[in-house]
């Protein structure tokens, strides 16, 4: 959505409304047209792509909407599921969210699972030749690292490609949280 202080302060507005609408218990589908109307109010000039995520840390179920990003890619057991993939709804500020509900995607992870949003930033950065990093690169160096043990911060320290756009990327390790002792009778 650019580079200049406006963007950043439209990411800014962005989060502001998620947090707004989580902490009066919305839920995934109203954080989305929150984010569309703020930045539809204010940044009329600017498209913002996001993927919004729940992970329920009990029962390992993660819901998602993606907002023409690229889809979170899973790894499981040293290997790159697709199982995120689908077709995302518009970027935000088109106002399209207000009128139609995005959708929302539901997948149930397993113990040891790990997620990794990105933007788009990550697999269009270059070599020093000119190489295009790309998901596959990013899979690959992922999968390296995972196969290693490495934790999952170190998993994400190997990219020495050179950025030409804005860089996210978050990785998150599931591990079923134990449920409280009942006390036998």
């Amino acid at each position: 959505m650019g580079h200049d202080l406006a963007s950043g302060g439209a990411s800014a507005a962005g989060i502001a409304a998620c947090r707004a609408t989580r902490r009066t218990g919305g839920r995934l589908a109203d954080i989305v047209p929150a984010i569309d109307r703020i930045l539809d109010e204010w940044f009329t000039d600017r498209l913002m792509t996001a993927v919004i995520a729940d992970l329920d840390v009990t029962d390992g179920t993660l819901t998602w909407i993606n907002c023409a990003h690229p889809p979170p890619l899973l790894l499981r057991d040293g290997q790159v599921l697709h199982a995120l993939q689908r077709e995302p709804d518009l970027p935000l500020d088109w106002n399209f969210h207000s009128r139609t509900p995005p959708t929302t995607h539901r997948a149930r992870l397993q113990p040891g699972d790990r997620i990794l949003p990105y933007s788009d930033g990550v697999t269009e950065a270059r070599s020093p030749e000119g190489d295009l990093f790309g998901e596959q690169c990013l899979t690959d160096t992922v999968i390296r690292a995972t196969a290693a043990d490495e934790p999952a911060p170190e998993a994400l320290r190997h990219q020495e490609h050179e950025l030409s756009d804005d860089a996210t990327i978050v990785m998150a390790e599931w591990h079923p949280t134990p449920g409280p002792s009942v006390p036998a009778t």
